[in-house]
């Protein structure tokens, strides 16, 4: 309501996004109702709102606030949640604002939020197993002989179309 009272002050309403003294309005109302939205479980208005706000390129804690809820609107959303979006806004919200406990909890909750979701494709393509029916690895050294193990399939792949001896390097490109 308070955007489009100023909006309605120029012929043309993006002459607002230039308007020095009404910027700071127009990010606090885009932010409150930015959080009301999210209150109300709506995320993808929230996440619009934030949009809106950012055009008039806030600073500091305005700008940390709206990263931030952006944030949470797109890791809460039921069908389309996407937490690589959530870690990439927190952790720009992180360097605004490097004590604000509230970005980094989320940003763990982010990260575990895609650590599972990266599970669960990799999961759903491999059904839980790796070549050679082996389950695939959680560790990083599981993960490095499964990167071996592929990397081996592959050569052995490109000797046998290129009629060479597997050991024999080949790049593909």
């Amino acid at each position: 309501v308070g955007v489009q009272s100023l909006q309605r002050m120029y012929e043309d309403p993006q002459q607002l996004v230039y308007d020095i003294d009404a910027q700071p309005v127009c990010v606090a109302s885009y932010s409150n109702a930015a959080l009301m939205a999210l209150k109300l479980e709506r995320h993808t208005l929230s996440a619009q709102l934030c949009d809106r706000g950012l055009i008039f390129s806030p600073a500091g804690s305005n700008l940390a606030k709206l990263l931030h809820r952006k944030a949470q609107a797109v890791l809460e959303r039921p069908q389309h949640s996407d937490p690589d979006v959530a870690m990439d806004l927190l952790q720009q919200a992180a360097k605004v604002e490097p004590d604000n406990r509230q970005v980094f909890q989320l940003l763990q909750r982010a990260k575990q939020a895609a650590k599972e979701k990266h599970r669960a494709a990799s999961k759903a393509l491999f059904g839980g197993k790796g070549f050679g029916g082996k389950r695939l690895a959680d560790d990083t050294a599981g993960r490095a002989d499964a990167s071996k193990e592929c990397d081996n399939h592959l050569r052995r792949g490109w000797a046998a179309l290129l009629g060479t001896s597997a050991e024999r390097t080949v790049d593909p490109y």
